[in-house]
């Protein structure tokens, strides 16, 4: 698998098992994009709600015992349902099999976002003090948290500082305006100022993530052009692409220099 792919919640189009413990050793050792959920009894799991027909507010009122019962989805003739891992556990294997972690924060509103992601930072933060995990090493370059929304990567930012930590952050930034509405975690005020309204709506992406000290971005693949990703690197962002499976698409942004590309291929 080429460096710059991130397998899209360890999706693989031959052996699709989403998150799962067997996903890391055997198939994404290089970078997996994962979605943490906070559980009623504060227990962190790592599981994307789609997949078991369930919303956000559903596994937030769940714990631990429920979690436990639910089994992964799997494709193919594999009739084996891995358990749902736990962060801490999902965490520790990573480290150990050197797999870098994209980590989408999934809440059902901005308040529990918030603290999801306090949570998450504590977790680590815990796992660092009990010797599983070596901060420095490992979660400052191979850690990121995501979200569409710059009020909860400026607060997990300044969470992250006040604990003498620093975590990577990545803006996902939608298509366009009329999509951004739709988006509840979105902040329309990020749009308003008058040095932001003037620019194209992938500038404003850009110079929305220097603003809060984003380090990175990651912009739709049909909207990225070899102008953007140089206007990016010029102001020392990293860029990806949110999630493809085209192979033309895939093609050309790889050429631009993009920095990773979401994929489960």
């Amino acid at each position: 698998m080429i460096e710059k792919f991130v397998q899209h919640r360890g999706l693989n189009a031959k052996n699709s098992v989403p998150n799962s413990f067997e996903s890391l050793p055997k198939n994404y050792q290089k970078r997996v994009e994962c979605d943490v959920v906070m559980l009623q009894d504060g227990n962190l799991a790592i599981m994307h709600e789609k997949d078991f027909n369930l919303s956000l507010n559903n596994i937030e009122g769940m714990n631990l015992a429920a979690i436990e019962k639910l089994r992964i989805p799997t494709t193919g003739d594999d009739i084996h349902q891995p358990n749902i891992p736990l962060f801490k556990e999902f965490i520790s294997l990573a480290y150990d099999t050197d797999t870098k972690l994209a980590i989408e924060i999934r809440a059902s509103d901005l308040e529990k976002s918030k603290a999801l992601a306090k949570k998450i930072i504590d977790e680590l933060i815990s796992l660092q003090k009990t010797g599983v995990i070596d901060y420095e090493t490992f979660l400052t370059s191979k850690i990121s948290l995501q979200s569409f929304s710059t009020e909860i990567l400026k607060n997990a930012n300044e969470y992250s500082s006040e604990n003498h930590q620093k975590i990577n952050t990545t803006l996902y930034w939608p298509s366009d305006e009329p999509w951004s509405k739709k988006i509840p975690l979105f902040n329309q005020a990020d749009l308003r100022s008058e040095d932001i309204e003037k620019l194209d709506w992938e500038s404003k992406g850009l110079a929305i993530a220097l603003k809060y000290k984003i380090p990175e971005i990651e912009l739709q693949p049909q909207n990225i052009t070899e102008q953007i990703i140089k206007q990016a690197h010029d102001k020392n962002l990293k860029i990806g692409s949110a999630f493809t499976n085209n192979d033309e698409e895939i093609k050309r942004i790889l050429n631009f220099g993009i920095d990773y590309i979401i994929t489960d291929q």
